[in-house]
């Protein structure tokens, strides 16, 4: 059941697609061409498709695969980071906790983040 706002919204949406609707037929009418409305039409929806996927998550995904290329491209990770990660589970190095990894022991983290630090050193 739709409450208060809710309710509203679904109210003025459907005058809204009535209007859309009618000026898509007065355009028809007017310059006598479907191809012209379907195509207005295609525009118009592949926007505001291309908006609303980047508004639900498309600009996270986009974030995601850019800063994996910079980590690659710098020459940080692997290309094929999760299969890397996935082969270091296979021989123990990790382990995998929910989304993520860990190191198996402290002492081998210690290690690389010393080495890590060392390099920046010198």
């Amino acid at each position: 059941m739709l409450r208060g706002g809710a309710t509203r919204s679904r109210h003025r949406r459907i005058p809204l697609a009535g209007s859309i609707g009618r000026h898509g037929a007065d355009y028809r009418r007017r310059h006598g061409s479907a191809l012209a409305g379907l195509v207005i039409g295609w525009v118009v929806g592949s926007y505001f498709a291309v908006v609303g996927a980047l508004w639900y998550g498309g600009i996270d995904i986009i974030n995601h695969y850019a800063l994996r290329g910079i980590l690659w491209l710098s020459g940080r990770t692997p290309l094929r980071l999760i299969r890397y990660l996935d082969s270091a589970v296979k021989i123990r190095l990790l382990r995998r906790i929910g989304g993520g990894y860990a190191f198996i022991h402290r002492a081998l983290l210690e290690y690389f983040a010393a080495r890590e630090s060392a390099a920046k050193l010198k």
